[in-house]
């Protein structure tokens, strides 16, 4: 949904989500993607996040976003594609910063939306062999609130060099009261 080779910030075109979603229960059904790393429902958004990321809230981040906050697709490898996977009624949509640059190193993470559960997964997938990313992972509701990964801003990756996920990692966020 965006090619690499993108010296400054931008956004990906406006994307139709292939289920029903509900982002802080809220329903969603569309989305765009920045090259910096940052996936908003608020698809009315002109400012495009910066490739430094920083603490959340943050006022440059849009309302109802999730963000790999710090990757940037300045690469000519560097893409943002999509893919679904599972059957009608608990499918997850993936969102994938496919060698995606970190520094001089490549990296590739993604987040994923699950229907039914309106689950969000930001899920570290694999990197170069010297590569140390810092990066904000978390959701952003509004300038007020947000739930940022513990790390973030300086968050590294955990997955290794492995394409397949054998040593991914992921965050987990479920919306609504949570048990003990």
């Amino acid at each position: 949904i965006l090619a690499g080779n993108n010296t400054t910030p931008t956004w990906s075109t406006t994307q139709t989500l292939p289920f029903n979603f509900n982002f802080n229960g809220i329903a969603v059904n569309q989305y765009k993607v920045s090259s910096s790393g940052v996936l908003t429902f608020n698809t009315s958004s002109i400012a495009v996040p910066s490739y430094t990321n920083s603490v959340i809230p943050n006022n440059t981040i849009p309302d109802n976003s999730i963000m790999i906050w710090g990757i940037q697709g300045t690469g000519s490898n560097d893409e943002i594609v999509t893919k679904n996977f599972g059957s009608a009624g608990s499918k997850q949509h993936w969102i994938s910063f496919a060698s995606y640059t970190f520094g001089n190193y490549w990296t590739y993470w993604s987040i994923v939306l699950e229907e039914g559960s309106d689950k969000i997964y930001i899920v570290d997938q694999r990197h170069s062999t010297n590569a140390t990313v810092a990066i904000t992972a978390g959701i952003q509701v509004d300038n007020s609130n947000a739930l940022m990964v513990n790390g973030s801003p300086q968050l590294s990756n955990l997955a290794g060099t492995d394409a397949t996920p054998a040593d991914n990692h992921y965050y987990e966020f479920t919306y609504g009261s949570q048990n003990a």
